[in-house]
């Protein structure tokens, strides 16, 4: 059995139909870049018609409350920080001993 062989060049690339398919996807996309720049350019003025028609809704939510007095006292913040350092200083003093 013998496999053909087929020789595409440049030439015959050109009679067939190479021009016109890359006319065809040149186009393609010029017209899809013209699309995205015009809806681009038109979405402020199609966002301040839809806050017209859909204006925002109001806070549901309660503001929460952050003043200083729901937080804990300096001595028991200094406390939890000591004992977190201390912990974590014991830990990597074990981990060495061990990997000796």
């Amino acid at each position: 059995m013998m496999i053909p062989a087929f020789t595409v060049g440049l030439a015959q690339t050109v009679i067939s139909d190479g021009f016109p398919i890359a006319a065809t996807g040149m186009g393609i996309v010029f017209v899809a870049i013209i699309l995205i720049t015009v809806f681009i350019s038109a979405l402020p003025h199609i966002l301040k018609l839809l806050a017209k028609v859909l204006p925002e809704a109001a806070a549901r939510h309660t503001p929460v409350d952050t003043s200083e007095s729901m937080l804990p006292d300096e001595g028991i913040l200094a406390a939890i920080g000591f004992v977190l350092h201390t912990e974590i200083q014991r830990q990597v003093t074990t981990d060495e001993g061990t990997s000796r």
